[in-house]
């Protein structure tokens, strides 16, 4: 039986379906356990119905999340963008870079980052 607070089931929900996308992607098969786990997920999470929905998400500046299984932790972003962790911590902190936070957990919509780095591209006069 899968337990814990509904922000920890969405989370490993949103985990597994990271990691089932990274198999995909790579054209490797999902391993069994984690097809099973996620269906038990799903299936726990259909149980709770309406009360848990994206309402459970609190995104600090009030945008949607643009697919919620391609969120990023703070070292993907920084992997991403070839910087380190802490300036994707206080690009956070200043509210520069919005994030989804879910339970003691914080995420970044991949498009919130491409609207960052939107936002600090320089262009040099030739």
């Amino acid at each position: 039986m899968i337990g814990g607070s509904q922000e920890e089931l969405i989370l490993v929900d949103l985990s597994l379906r990271v990691l089932r996308s990274r198999y995909e992607d790579a054209g490797r098969g999902v391993p069994r356990d984690v097809v099973r786990l996620q269906q038990q997920v799903s299936a726990v999470l259909g149980l709770l119905g309406p009360s848990i929905s994206a309402t459970s998400l609190k995104i600090r500046d009030g945008d949607k999340v643009s697919h919620p299984a391609a969120l990023l932790g703070y070292r993907d972003a920084a992997t991403r963008l070839g910087c380190s962790m802490s300036t994707i911590e206080r690009a956070v902190r200043e509210g520069r870079l919005p994030v989804v936070q879910i339970g003691r957990v914080s995420r970044i919509d991949p498009a919130d980052l491409t609207a960052f780095i939107d936002a600090h591209k320089e262009r040099k006069a030739s």
